[in-house]
């Protein structure tokens, strides 16, 4: 969403603080109102023959991962909108140190007391392009900086890769160990 709302917002540069305050909006709605189907005694007899096809719904949070999705995403929509209220194409405007302290605030807070891990991508991508825009990093030039930056990126990758195949696997393992139950906890036979 947040994606569509950049790609939205770049086709049309004037609506683009409205389309990114519109994802913020949407999704925070979706993380913290999420529709699922009412329990089948919770149904009201009389209700379904006045409307046969309508079936109750019931709103909640979304599920834990999908709700810190939908959180991050929409933290960054706000940080867009606020970000680029004078944008109406061409360069993206300067950063906000108070802008970027904030997102930075709230996004760690996420990882930190929430271990939405996903808010790290947002966070890096701000702080890449703030490094792009202040000078620190460039674009490579030669094929020997192209090379450089490719094996750089693939290792990265690769790394991300292994960590991640290490947690999920510590999780399975886990969900397998508490999933299996004791048969006998009598002790050994004699």
């Amino acid at each position: 969403a947040v994606a569509g709302a950049l790609l939205a917002g770049c086709m049309m540069p004037a609506f683009f603080v409205t389309i990114a305050l519109m994802a913020a909006i949407t999704l925070a709605l979706r993380a913290l109102r999420q529709p699922s189907d009412a329990p089948a005694e919770e149904f009201d007899a009389p209700a379904a023959s006045e409307r046969p096809h309508a079936r109750p719904i019931r709103f909640g949070f979304a599920e834990r991962p999908e709700r810190m999705r939908l959180l991050t995403g929409s933290a960054s929509s706000l940080y867009l909108a606020a970000w680029t209220p004078d944008w109406f194409g061409g360069a993206l405007p300067r950063h906000s140190l108070w802008l970027d302290v904030l997102l930075t605030a709230v996004l760690l807070a996420m990882v930190w007391g929430l271990r939405a891990y996903v808010a790290l991508v947002p966070l890096a991508l701000d702080y890449v392009h703030l490094g792009y825009q202040s000078g620190a990093l460039s674009l490579p030039r030669t094929r020997t900086e192209w090379g450089l930056s490719e094996v750089g990126l693939g290792f990265a990758l690769l790394i991300a890769a292994l960590l991640t195949s290490l947690r999920l696997r510590a999780s399975q393992a886990q969900d397998y160990l508490t999933a299996r139950a004791p048969e006998d906890d009598s002790g050994p036979a004699p």
